[in-house]
């Protein structure tokens, strides 16, 4: 189904009101999505965002336990989940979570669990907040307010809890804008990344609504779906991790001989996979071979290098749009300061830069003495940045 950018507005207040009603006007404890990628999950995720109500951004992979302990940790007033698979997740720890006081489910399956709202209720009790009393919210946001805290994956330890700022999310795109000026509302989206990390979040989602381009959620992440899919919605930008990027030039080798063909029959088996129509891609988190980014960038696909973490809000540098440069990371983003210390770790900080860990164990410090976020990678830098 296919929904435009006014019909958005109005479901994400009608979502906004509906929540509100839920809520309490003192009680500024967040609310949580757990949830895959799905209309509903943006939706809510844009209603929290523009309503002044913080959200917390749980991974759909969490475990249960996971899931236990960032509930435990945010002090949740209300939980939104999409399937009765997550609902249960939160079903087994609900006992432990006096605060936890509302369960919404998007599934009629999930929301026929014990004690759980379905969104269905949740969009009925917006009658109880009028757009007014919605317009005031909204009009009392301040830009540094606290707008949602994103969680780590928890992998080498304690999922982290990242604070970011009404600041920090309208000041990124902005400089996404900057660094992407040829991007507008006639591009279009195939977009698999998840929607509780940061590339997937705010530069795809985010520049979807700030561009006006329209957004399409991929049914699957496998790379034969994304092609069935690039093949019929031909898409102009792409956004992935590497291995789709490789997945993608081995297809197109097995339509034609790379090393033989002529440029005009590999270019046709390159429109053939892709749907005919991309022309801007980015890999980011992990390596891809300069060979394949050179291959894509010489018939018509301007796939830039990046690399970016949770808290700065996901990209940090990137090559610029005809700027590759063999095994690069690119160039400082607009807007992000960069410092190497003298064992050559990164180092940052800037308005787009998460405003600080949420409740850190042992209260330590997220920056240090110069206010710099020191991000645990070592880089190396050349003579143009």
């Amino acid at each position: 189904s296919k929904i435009g950018w006014h019909q958005v507005a109005g479901r994400v207040g009608l979502i906004a009101r509906g929540l509100l009603a839920l809520t309490p006007a003192d009680d500024d404890r967040p609310i949580a999505i757990l949830s895959e990628n799905r209309l509903e999950m943006a939706l809510t995720d844009l209603a929290c965002l523009t309503g002044g109500l913080v959200n917390v951004m749980i991974p759909a992979t969490a475990t249960d336990s996971e899931v236990a302990y960032i509930l435990t940790h945010c002090n949740a007033s209300t939980v939104v989940v999409s399937t009765s698979t997550q609902q249960k997740k939160v079903a087994g720890c609900r006992e432990r979570l006096p605060g936890l006081e509302h369960v919404v489910a998007f599934d009629a399956a999930a929301a026929a669990g014990r004690d759980v709202h379905s969104f269905e209720e949740v969009l009925e009790r917006a009658s109880e907040i009028s757009p007014e009393e919605l317009g005031e919210r909204r009009a009392s946001v301040a830009i540094s307010d606290l707008a949602t805290v994103m969680y780590t994956s928890g992998t080498t330890g304690r999922p982290k809890g990242i604070r970011f700022s009404q600041r920090n999310i309208v000041f990124k795109r902005f400089a996404r804008a900057l660094a992407l000026p040829h991007i507008g509302e006639n591009d279009r989206f195939l977009s698999y990344l998840p929607l509780f990390h940061t590339f997937g979040r705010f530069l795809e989602l985010g520049g979807a609504v700030f561009w006006g381009a329209t957004y399409r959620f991929a049914e699957s992440p496998s790379i034969d779906s994304l092609e069935r899919e690039m093949k019929s919605y031909r898409p102009t930008v792409f956004i992935s991790i590497p291995m789709k990027w490789i997945q993608l030039y081995e297809s197109i080798r097995r339509e034609v001989d790379v090393e033989t063909a002529h440029d005009r029959e590999i270019a046709a088996a390159l429109e053939k996979v892709t749907g005919g129509e991309l022309r801007w891609g980015l890999s980011a988190a992990g390596y891809l071979d300069p060979e394949i980014f050179r291959f894509f960038q010489r018939y018509g696909v301007e796939l830039m290098s990046g690399f970016g973490m949770t808290e700065a809000t996901g990209g940090i540098t990137m090559t610029p749009p005809g700027e590759y440069r063999d095994d690069s990371l690119g160039r400082a983003l607009p807007g992000i300061e960069l410092e190497l210390a003298e064992d050559g770790e990164l180092l940052m900080r800037g308005p787009y830069v998460m405003t600080g860990y949420f409740k850190p164990p042992d209260g330590e410090p997220s920056f240090d003495d110069r206010g710099w976020l020191h991000s645990g990678d070592l880089m190396e830098q050349d003579s143009r940045g």
